[in-house]
């Protein structure tokens, strides 16, 4: 085992190290953004039980997370996963074989995404009559009696999740056909993104919705090519997600209250690796040996065709009752119960060299663009960085399952055409050169 400092340093070097390429590099890395989650839900949590101890509950929503050989762990665990996503990043670019598979743009394209756009908002009321307005519209976490509520929470926020993608392929749309990206439409759609936001509180998911747009913007747009542009939105965007959190629970905004809200969701979340590491250590958790992730592969059945699907797919969250306080999870601690080191290993090299591999399409963006083409890379890439790394807090079946369902949904919509069917015998090989 590392010194302490000596892991805590390095730790803090692979996550300075991201945060440097995702300000410099034009297009974000998904692997760098999968760095700084780990940083964030892990290492402030176990610094502050190494530094101060056990501080009778104002901090550590239990015993496990104020264990100073535990937080030591917890360190050793996130520093595992950085420096594993880094080497499959390396292998991914050791891996020469690239795909030129691409999708047509066309015009006609953006009258699909709109109509697309428009049942979308459908599909939102009428999760929230499922769910039953008057408890949506109660707050953050206002929990409905209705027998439909499940079903119509799913409509909602998968909803939000699909419209977030089909804008990020519009803007892709409008500038391969060299038009306007916004509209009256797109107006009232991030109107209803907003007021969602500010009525339910829920943060995690109208920040995915915008996040393929920003995504596209920060790798497109002039003003973002300069890392202190960057630095600047991005810390606005922080500060207004950590207003919203004050507006949801009536808060009176101010700088403590703002720096709060932005480090509470890794303190809390941040509890699940040090309680598993606890249970596991005390015998009252075994390894799963990959079952959470077979379960994930089963949540991708929707619910209005397996409606009882949650009895068997999140049963095993019973066993993890108490030690995520307040519901947030990490997915490193899930994946740490999966099978120890050899999980670890085994998911962040994958996740790293998947996420290089992607990366890799975006380097022929402006040629692939320039001749109306949208490399499948591309789709796959806004996928990682707006669904999949953003879920970590959620654990690995809902990251999994929104994975997969992002997936299918943005592939077969860059195959479907209005005017009929699928175009899969258009999606072809084209030779384009590196110029992004």
């Amino acid at each position: 085992m590392l010194d302490v400092r000596v892991a805590v340093a390095a730790a803090f070097g692979f996550t300075l190290l991201s945060a440097w390429r995702l300000l410099t590099r034009r297009f974000l890395h998904p692997a760098d953004l999968a760095t700084i989650s780990v940083f964030y839900y892990t290492v402030p949590l176990a610094l502050i039980a190494i530094v101060l101890g056990d501080d009778s509950g104002l901090i550590f929503l239990h015993r496990a997370a104020a264990d100073y050989g535990i937080a030591v762990q917890s360190i050793h665990w996130a520093l595992l996963a950085m420096a594993c996503l880094e080497i499959g990043r390396w292998c991914g670019r050791t891996f020469h074989k690239h795909s030129a598979l691409q999708f047509p743009l066309q015009p006609a394209d953006r009258a699909k995404a709109s109509a697309l756009l428009v049942f979308f908002l459908g599909l939102i009321a009428l999760g929230i009559l499922l769910y039953g307005p008057g408890a949506f519209f109660a707050g953050y976490a206002t929990p409905s009696s209705a027998a439909t509520a499940s079903l119509g929470n799913a409509l909602i926020y998968a909803s939000i999740e699909f419209i977030g993608l089909t804008m990020g392929y519009m803007f892709l749309v409008s500038r391969a056909a060299g038009t306007r990206f916004m509209s009256p439409l797109l107006v009232v759609v991030m109107g209803v993104l907003v007021f969602l936001a500010v009525a339910r509180g829920k943060r995690l998911e109208i920040v995915s919705a915008f996040f393929p747009i920003g995504v596209l913007l920060f790798g497109t747009h002039p003003w973002f090519r300069n890392w202190r542009s960057r630095l600047v939105s991005g810390g606005v965007a922080a500060i207004l997600i950590s207003l919203l959190a004050s507006i949801r629970l009536n808060q009176t905004p101010n700088v403590a209250v703002v720096v709060f809200n932005l480090l509470s969701e890794g303190f809390f979340a941040g509890h699940s690796l040090p309680g598993v590491i606890d249970r596991l250590q005390v015998g009252s958790l075994e390894y799963e040996n990959g079952v959470r992730v077979g379960l994930a592969l089963l949540a991708f059945v929707p619910r209005f065709i397996w409606p009882t699907k949650d009895d068997i797919v999140y049963v095993g969250n019973e066993a993890l009752s108490g030690v995520a306080p307040g519901g947030a999870t990490n997915i490193l601690a899930e994946v740490l119960l999966q099978g120890g080191a050899v999980a670890v290993v085994i998911a962040y090299v994958a996740m790293g060299f998947v996420s290089q591999r992607a990366y890799v399409s975006q380097q022929r963006f402006d040629a692939a663009i320039g001749a109306r083409r949208l490399p499948w890379g591309t789709l796959f890439y806004l996928i990682l960085l707006a669904t999949f790394v953003p879920h970590f807090r959620d654990g690995l079946i809902p990251s999994i399952k929104m994975l997969m369902q992002a997936s299918l949904f943005l592939f077969v919509l860059g195959g479907w055409k209005l005017t009929g069917g699928m175009t899969w015998r258009a999606m072809r090989t084209v030779r384009l050169p590196a110029g992004a």
